[in-house]
């Protein structure tokens, strides 16, 4: 008879990880650590994730899934790439506040070089930033020098490190609809686009 896997244990597991990664870094978050933390032993987190770096990648590659849905789905319901990016930054802001834990391991994360995200998901997110500068070329001829490489720093890795920046406190504590509409504008300036008032 196969084992019933205790949702309750892997979420603890994975939260664990999140706070031990956020606050000591990456290479000092150990396995028994972790374990200790989340009040299981280190066969049991074994039992399910042969290494840190699985456990990890576990956990970055379900929030970037749903941060991909999320994207894609505001895509489709966003008129043009003006409406796209009022909407994602919103998406963002709100994320932001619901689980500001996600952003900080993002931040993280990014700077480690001894992690790789999955090459699928990355594939994904390259894939979606192409379209969108295809998008944007559509939209306004003036945005030929725009490249897809553009639009993955300015609406990908951008308003990460803001968001991360503000909830760290090293910028100013603005109220969301605030710090959205900066958002906004950050990425339309860098997109060669009007700024909203």
């Amino acid at each position: 008879m196969a084992r019933q896997i205790d949702e309750s244990k892997i979420e603890r597991i994975k939260q664990a990880t999140i706070d031990l990664i956020v606050s000591k870094g990456y290479q000092n978050a150990s396995t028994a650590a972790i374990a200790k933390l989340s009040k299981v032993s280190e066969g049991y987190l074994y039992r399910h994730y042969p290494s840190k770096h699985e456990l990890v990648k576990d956990i970055v590659k379900s929030t970037l899934r749903a941060f991909l849905q999320d994207m894609e789905h505001l895509t489709k319901v966003s008129a043009n790439l003006s409406e796209f990016i009022e909407r994602y930054a919103e998406n963002r802001c709100e994320r932001m506040a619901k689980a500001p834990h996600i952003l900080k391991l993002y931040g993280v994360m990014i700077h480690d070089s001894s992690f790789e995200v999955d090459s699928q998901i990355s594939g994904r997110i390259l894939d979606f930033c192409k379209a969108l500068a295809q998008r944007l070329h559509e939209e306004d001829e003036s945005s030929a020098r725009i490249d897809y490489e553009d639009v993955y720093t300015l609406i990908f890795i951008a308003p990460m490190g803001f968001l991360n920046a503000k909830i760290k406190g090293h910028l100013p504590e603005t109220s969301l609809h605030d710090t959205k509409k900066k958002l906004v504008n950050i990425m339309r300036r860098g997109l060669g686009l009007t700024e909203i008032s």
